[in-house]
């Protein structure tokens, strides 16, 4: 049976099995058990209109790898960023189980985005990283978010994780999540990451610590030659009525599928190997105009360091910029409507090694595009 034909059939066992509603939205009692389910999602159409630069499809932002000058005027539509997932939770005498599976079509079938099973504070399948900060996200219509912060685009992970409430606004959490390294040889534990966060009613203030182990198996040699290697966050968010800031700052080496994976690993020197390290902040503004219409300025910006061991081409990345500027309207509970105005410029470290289309030489790139967004929640 298809993926499709499985969702569909459970989606429809679901709805018929619905004796009434519980007394949360979307939330109904399974016929004969103690468990609740919730059925959420959205069906959601994006647009985009490049005005200059040619940024492909989408889940590419602008300025984040400069390929030379690319023509303009690309339009671009995709509804797979359409979402839909199933939440149960069942009490027991550990405390609630909480299961969840969801998913979209961003590559063209269903693609798992969480599957995770929760008791208490330890959680355990795939969802969002722990070193990211999700309460300190910009708010963009471009799904890939800021360049400038952590885990840009993927920063979902299969991981075993543990968070434990030290206080009604301080936690602490730590989680061994999967290797993301593209290493050849994968050493337990993977990934380790550590956050600490203090909450309160004016924000939030979280820092995070990220280990990684890299490794590489040489069959001539039949040596096996690893490096570990750490990065560091610090991200938060003030409310301000009923404004909200956001910001984050993080640095580290190799972070790989945690930043812009376009750019950050290691490479063998001799019988060693060297990390490239980078460095990303963003910035954020939500203004609510009232309760239909919001608006938001973001203003990102990711840097490497050119180390002469590491040995990166003359057309890599020395630094790529983002901004973006955009309103959401809410007409109804469940429709939402944005525009976005983004823009990104990349500077590669050699100005010899990009082409004008005037024939000159540039060592920067400028892009930016118009997007759109059109999205209907189930209820």
């Amino acid at each position: 049976m298809n993926t499709g034909r499985i969702i569909t059939t459970a989606l429809a066992a679901s709805i018929l099995a619905i004796p009434a509603m519980a007394d949360a939205p979307g939330y109904f009692k399974v016929p004969g058990t103690d468990t609740t389910m919730k059925i959420y999602g959205f069906a959601r159409l994006d647009a985009a209109y490049d005005l200059k630069g040619q940024l492909g499809n989408f889940g590419t932002l602008a300025g984040a790898e400069p390929e030379g000058i690319q023509p303009n005027n690309q339009w671009t539509m995709t509804a797979n960023w359409s979402r839909i997932g199933i939440t149960t939770t069942t009490p027991s005498s550990l405390g609630d189980v909480t299961a969840k599976v969801e998913g979209d079509f961003l590559a063209g079938t269903y693609r798992l985005r969480h599957g995770y099973m929760q008791i208490g504070g330890f959680l355990a399948g795939k969802t969002w990283s722990n070193f990211w900060d999700g309460d300190a996200a910009a708010d963009t219509v471009d799904n890939t978010g800021a360049i400038g912060g952590s885990n840009f685009d993927t920063p979902r992970f299969a991981q075993l994780r543990y968070t434990a409430e030290l206080t009604k606004q301080a936690s602490v959490g730590f989680s061994f999540e999967n290797d993301s390294t593209n290493s050849d040889t994968h050493s337990f534990p993977g990934a380790i990451t550590g956050q600490f966060t203090f909450a309160d009613s004016w924000g939030h203030v979280g820092v995070r610590v990220l280990d990684q182990k890299y490794a590489f198996y040489d069959a001539t040699t039949q040596h096996t030659t690893s490096k570990n290697v750490m990065a560091f966050q610090l991200s938060g968010n003030v409310v301000v009525g009923k404004d909200n800031l956001v910001a984050a700052f993080y640095t580290g080496d190799a972070l790989g599928s945690y930043g812009a994976a376009f750019q950050q690993g290691v490479v063998a020197v001799g019988t060693s190997l060297k990390a490239q390290k980078s460095t990303g902040w963003f910035l954020g503004y939500t203004h609510v105009w009232n309760d239909a219409f919001r608006s938001n300025i973001v203003v990102s910006e990711l840097t490497f360091k050119k180390d002469a061991e590491v040995g990166l081409e003359a057309d890599a990345v020395k630094k790529a910029d983002n901004a973006f500027l955009n309103t959401f309207w809410t007409p109804t509970k469940t429709t939402e409507f944005g525009i976005e105005y983004v823009y990104g410029k990349a500077t590669t470290f050699d100005k010899d090694t990009l082409v004008k289309a005037n024939g000159g030489l540039t060592d920067s790139v400028n892009e930016s595009r118009l997007q759109f967004e059109f999205k209907a929640s189930f209820f």
